[in-house]
């Protein structure tokens, strides 16, 4: 229950942070999604654009890496407090 309303936290900073016209288009899906397919339909499609962007990026930068001979290395310990001075 903590962790959703983290997520509602974050996606209402990320819709009031959103330009003006992003807000309407957000609202607007949200709309269209009850009329037509509704908002579980909406979700999955959003769910699935998401991870083909990811993909993309992913594909992108490794191909980036391998041009510029600098291979990826994965990050094996994330950075604390005290290394963020």
């Amino acid at each position: 229950a903590k962790q959703k309303g983290m997520v509602l936290s974050a996606a209402i900073l990320m819709f009031l942070k959103a330009d003006p016209v992003e807000q309407g288009e957000f609202l607007k899906q949200i709309a269209t999604a009850r009329i037509t397919d509704g908002v579980q339909a909406t979700i999955e499609r959003i769910r699935a654009e998401q991870a083909d962007a990811v993909i993309q990026r992913r594909s992108r930068s490794r191909k980036a890496a391998k041009k510029a001979d600098d291979p990826i290395h994965r990050r094996t310990n994330l950075p604390n407090m005290d290394d963020l001075k």
